[in-house]
């Protein structure tokens, strides 16, 4: 008997040891939140595509993740682990608020991430772990969703380089990725990053088999910001899973066979051809989450095609804290001008105002003046006719309503 219960006990801890081999884990870091400890029997795991949807959301991309919202447990974990947002927030709120730092961590061992105390942060675990080549193109996709006038004309290998540099600059959200838990730790050590993010760290899993992952559990699949300028749908899919072969019904050639090996996302087009086919879609919409700043004005005019022809690009502020290489230090911006059509032939115009990123957006609102009179003039009318009533109603009732009219008399 105390021989089987020893076997089942030794069985038990092998399955949960290759369990914890096959699992990722998520720290949400925020230094202005007070870090408390938790018992690892607690940690919640989440499915690949539920992390990726609280990843995603995170970043500020979840309209382009949309897809899988309705899939169990989802909401739960956005709730839980998710970007908490006030719901009657104003502008200073939204100024004050952290900027985000997505980390990679790259095969972190678990007696590293003790030591570094990353286990006193909320956190949650993802099982099984997806592989590092599905994870880092993840990364490079909340990339290019966040921030796609920077990102988004670059190969997946130049936007890699790119992420595995740290941030020189401050104002923007910025994603990286790390291949060590001291250079993670060497970021929260540092007061100005930790000031200014939340970080928002995925610690891969350490051996083989995070080197692979499980086929049958990738990311998932999700939108990307088009990147073909004449292309009729604004978004295209794009899945993090890898590739997985089949064998082939019939004998086919050598380059049919390479489709399964390799990379199947649409290729980003040049800027040239991107700025040569902007009059074939200046009435389309404008696909993706447009970003607040541009880096150059290039990129301002090609991404916003030329703020939708109602304004141009101007630079708003320059970063002086920033290095004069960065690609963050300049942010240029639109600045839409109003457009004055005849209306007729006596000389009637009409004046429109355009907003929004790429003054895409009419505005139409009222002019104050009239808004005011309107207001001061229902106000009035309400008072007078309420007045008026009240009035009356205080008035004396004439006396021919009591006329001929007496009590029952006295009997005698």
């Amino acid at each position: 008997m105390r021989l089987a219960t020893a076997a089942v006990a030794a069985f038990t801890s092998l399955i949960s040891t290759a369990a914890a081999d096959r699992a990722g884990h998520v720290y949400i870091i925020d230094q202005s939140n007070q870090p408390h400890s938790r018992d690892a029997t607690d940690l919640d795991t989440l499915s690949p595509v539920s992390a990726r949807l609280v990843l995603a959301q995170r970043a500020g991309v979840e309209d382009y993740h949309a897809a899988d919202l309705e899939s169990e447990g989802v909401l739960d974990a956005i709730n839980e682990y998710g970007v908490k947002t006030p719901m009657f927030a104003d502008g200073k709120d939204e100024r004050r608020r952290k900027l985000n730092m997505m980390v990679l961590v790259e095969e972190a061992a678990q007696e590293d991430v003790e030591a570094s105390k990353l286990n006193q942060y909320p956190s949650f675990a993802v099982s099984p772990a997806p592989g590092y080549t599905a994870s880092r193109g993840l990364w490079i996709d909340l990339a290019k969703q966040s921030e796609p006038s920077i990102y988004g004309s670059l190969s997946d290998e130049e936007a890699l380089e790119q992420l595995s540099k740290l941030p020189d600059s401050h104002v923007h959200d910025t994603f990286h990725i790390s291949t060590s838990i001291d250079e993670l730790q060497n970021l929260l050590n540092h007061e100005k990053i930790t000031e200014k993010y939340t970080i928002t760290a995925y610690v891969t899993p350490p051996g083989k088999y995070a080197q692979t992952g499980d086929g049958a559990w990738q990311w998932g699949s999700y939108s990307m910001p088009s990147t073909s300028a004449d292309s009729q749908a604004t978004l295209r899919k794009r899945s993090s899973s890898r590739p997985i072969a089949e064998a082939p019904l019939e004998d086919t050639s050598a380059s049919s066979d390479s489709s399964f090996t390799t990379h199947d996302f649409t290729a980003p087009v040049a800027a040239e051809e991107l700025h040569s086919n902007k009059k074939n879609t200046s009435t389309s919409p404008l696909p993706g989450i447009l970003p607040q700043c541009f880096p150059s004005l290039s990129a301002c005019q090609e991404t916003t095609r030329n703020c939708s022809d109602h304004g141009s690009c101007y630079k708003k502020f320059t970063d002086n804290s920033a290095s004069d290489t960065s690609r963050y230090r300049d942010c240029y911006v639109c600045g839409c001008k109003a457009t004055v059509k005849e209306t007729s032939s006596d000389g009637g115009k009409t004046t429109t105002y355009w907003g929004g990123s790429a003054c895409q957006k009419r505005d139409v609102s009222v002019e104050f003046w009239m808004l005011a009179l309107f207001s001061i003039g229902f106000v009035f009318l309400i008072s007078f006719a309420v007045g008026s009533v009240w009035e009356m109603g205080g008035e004396e009732l004439p006396s021919v309503i009591g006329a001929g009219v007496s009590g029952p008399s006295a009997k005698r």
